[in-house]
């Protein structure tokens, strides 16, 4: 290694001014400001790591390697250089791919004269391809898998943007503890505490995480997963105040229990007192003593002013969007191809399927730029053994889309039946059980519905319809059907399928077609009146007549809830039974009001239309009127 002086390097010159002008707008002391570009700066030097490893640390918390804007800027790091004793710490400063060419993260060119070198690194033997600091504020070439401390940078946060360690999903930004730090193992009252440290900017409060829709449970499973394949983390839900009433760091009472009912790695039980709610990175959660010691995660609200949608640009956060799909390079973790598949699937997409040759090209660029070696594809043997190759999905692979960096071997002597893509766009075959990191892929926003949905065009409005069958997940009872819809949409107004004109009810019967046999659940529900038949959301128009089959005749006196058949005819029936699932959520930027409404509700309206098999005899119409209207209308 040749030592080349830099003309002094550092960090701290400016961050007296800085502090003297104010509070910081670093997340917690282990941040300091620095430089006239107040970056917030992060020195890591108790526990070594790779050039590789650092960048990915780094990363994780939304920083980067240390980078130099220009020759003041690097003037400004000699005093901070000083004074820790240490091997060194890693840049972003590299030439990995390119000898000579020294880039920042292999992408970025370095503005003339940032670092003004006393002369070339020397690397004859091409190995030293990486650029550290030491405390004497001389940068170094080294070889990149040595193991040292590391600076990470970030920009604090502006109005709209996460800023800090703080990662958006949706209208929420998110910091999760990473496993690799114990310092942030603590009980849920000191992770509730530690998330008041976490502040990206002056003026914001993080609290633990907590959700009341479905979209933001999903944003949070997908942060944590991120965050790590395993783990566990605090979030505000809690029963400390009354037990078994579920309630938020803040005091607030959660409302609805359905949103993580079906969420629970093993249901509550109501007698070990009073407990405190973990998320899972594999999206399921648990409740524990509220003094044991896990990792936690916090959460900020966004301001909706910052959001520009545009339409068709938009992929959700970490995803990048390329061409007419959203991207996930995961370089954090090493999983099995196994694994790989189902981590793609709980984030609502499926590994790398390489479709056009323009889509080959812009993945290679971001392989090469990112300097992202061997990550899992979805492109695998059609079955074991077989010598031909097919994407995840089981689409033939086209072989002009991709080439192999060496023929595939003969699978009857080695177990190769999966596919990795090199950091220069070639194929290798693999054992399945290799681990290597990978990229998921999915389609972006400006797509109408979720994957696995189906899309219907109805009255100049799109709407999405999932349908279960034996094969997917089978059967379910109306509340675990309501809950599945929920979770599958990631919508809090998604809902069980409510027919409200004949256009639809004939899309509904070409989908059942398939299981003519079976009964589906509806929304339609006399839960609230008995008698009164009525969906959960309210539609313009007037809805035709409720087709019943000879029904509905409440046998048992507890039949609530009304399936479909076939033909499309309903029957009420107990809520508790089993039956086939058909979810209907709106198109992508369409959100339906199932509040009040000055407007009678439309299951007010069905009950006017019903057949002569439930007249309410035994009510005088008045009656039936004045409850309904006390339930579903406002008047100004």
């Amino acid at each position: 290694m040749v030592t080349q002086f830099l003309h002094t390097l550092v960090i701290f010159f400016m961050s007296s001014v800085c502090y003297g002008q104010g509070p910081s707008p670093c997340p917690s002391s282990r941040w300091t400001v620095v430089g006239e570009d107040t970056k917030c700066v992060r020195f890591v030097d108790n526990f070594r790591l790779t050039a590789g490893q650092a960048r990915n640390w780094c990363a994780s918390r939304g920083a980067a390697l240390l980078r130099f804007s220009n020759y003041d800027s690097m003037m400004s790091f000699s005093q901070a250089a000083t004074i820790r004793k240490t091997d060194g710490w890693w840049s972003d400063l590299s030439d990995v791919g390119q000898p000579g060419t020294w880039t920042w993260g292999g992408n970025e060119k370095i503005t003339p004269g940032a670092l003004a070198w006393a002369t070339e690194p020397t690397d004859t033997h091409h190995v030293e391809n990486c650029v550290s600091m030491d405390s004497t504020g001389s940068l170094n070439d080294d070889d990149c898998t040595q193991r040292i401390g590391y600076i990470c940078s970030y920009t604090p946060a502006t109005a709209g943007t996460c800023g800090g360690e703080f990662q958006s999903a949706g209208m929420r930004c998110y910091y999760v503890s990473l496993l690799d730090d114990p310092a942030e193992k603590m009980s849920w009252s000191a992770a509730r505490n530690a998330c008041l440290t976490q502040a990206p900017a002056d003026g914001v409060t993080p609290v633990l995480a907590s959700f009341t829709s479905a979209d933001q449970l999903q944003g949070l499973q997908q942060m944590v997963q991120i965050a790590s394949t395993q783990g566990k983390r605090w979030v505000g839900l809690n029963d400390r105040s009354t037990e078994r009433e579920w309630a938020w760091a803040d005091a607030t009472r959660v409302s609805d229990t359905s949103i993580f009912n079906n969420q629970w790695k093993h249901y509550p039980d109501r007698g070990t007192g009073h407990s405190c709610g973990l998320v899972h990175s594999n999206g399921q959660m648990e409740e524990a003593d509220c003094t044991d010691k896990h990792h936690f995660a916090c959460q900020i609200n966004n301001s909706p002013d910052s959001f520009v949608l545009v339409n068709g640009l938009g992929c959700p956060s970490p995803w990048i969007r390329g061409g007419n799909k959203c991207y996930f390079f995961d370089r954090r973790h090493a999983l099995t191809h196994d694994k790989t598949q189902q981590f793609c699937s709980r984030m609502q997409g499926s590994l790398l399927k390489i479709e056009s040759s323009d889509e080959r090209d812009w993945v290679l660029q971001q392989t090469i730029s990112g300097h992202m070696f061997n990550m899992w594809t979805g492109l695998k043997r059609a079955s074991d053994a077989s010598p031909t190759w097919v994407w995840d999905d089981g689409t033939p692979a086209d072989t002009t889309l991709y080439a192999w960096n060496q023929q595939p071997s003969n699978p009857v002597f080695r177990d190769a039946d999966c596919a990795f893509v090199n950091h220069r766009g070639k194929y290798n075959d693999a054992s399945c059980f290799l681990q290597l990191s990978f990229i998921c892929e999915m389609d972006t926003e400006d797509v109408p519905c979720p994957k696995n949905w189906l899309s219907d065009d109805n009255n100049d409005m799109t709407t999405c319809y999932y349908v279960s069958t034996n094969a997917t997940d089978g059967k379910a009872s109306w509340q675990e059907a309501l809950n599945r819809c929920r979770q599958l949409a990631g919508l809090p107004d998604a809902h069980l399928v409510a027919i409200n004109s004949q256009s639809e009810m004939d899309y509904m019967m070409s989908l059942m077609s398939t299981n003519p046999y079976d009964v589906y659940w509806t929304d339609l529900t006399d839960k609230e009146i008995e008698g009164a038949w009525s969906f959960s959301q309210q539609y313009e128009g007037t809805p035709p007549p409720i087709p019943w089959d000879q029904e509905p005749n409440n046998g048992g006196g507890h039949e609530n809830c009304a399936v479909l058949f076939v033909g499309g005819k309903y029957n009420d029936v107990s809520c508790s039974r089993s039956a086939h699932v058909i979810c209907e959520r709106p198109a992508a930027g369409v959100h339906l009001n199932s509040g009040s409404s000055t407007t009678l509700h439309s299951g007010f309206l069905f009950c006017l239309g019903l057949s002569k098999a439930n007249q309410y005899l035994f009510l005088p119409l008045f009656v039936i009127i004045s409850m309904l209207c006390q339930r579903f209308c406002s008047f100004g």
